[in-house]
């Protein structure tokens, strides 16, 4: 009966061991994930964020030319009619 009570033992103790190497494997799991998800998180913001600088910026060119070609075309005009 102790060889049988040792065997139990010994094999509860082990499944006892992998059950905590499981938890320990699932919870660096999560970790992982949950540092994935930050990172990924992370970069679509970052990427939101240069798309909207890069449209502000064409923007701004756009409004900047617009202004240029229209002064370029009042001075063009009042010369046409001898305002300058």
């Amino acid at each position: 009966m102790m060889e049988t009570d040792d065997i139990l033992k010994r094999i509860f103790d082990k499944l006892d061991t992998h059950d905590d190497r499981l938890n320990t494997t699932c919870n660096t799991m999560t970790e992982i994930k949950t540092t994935m998800f930050n990172f990924i998180d992370a970069v679509n913001k970052r990427e939101a964020e240069t798309k909207q600088n890069i449209e502000n910026r064409y923007k701004k060119i756009t409004i900047s030319f617009g202004s240029i070609s229209t002064v370029s075309v009042l001075i063009v005009i009042s010369k046409a009619f001898g305002i300058f």
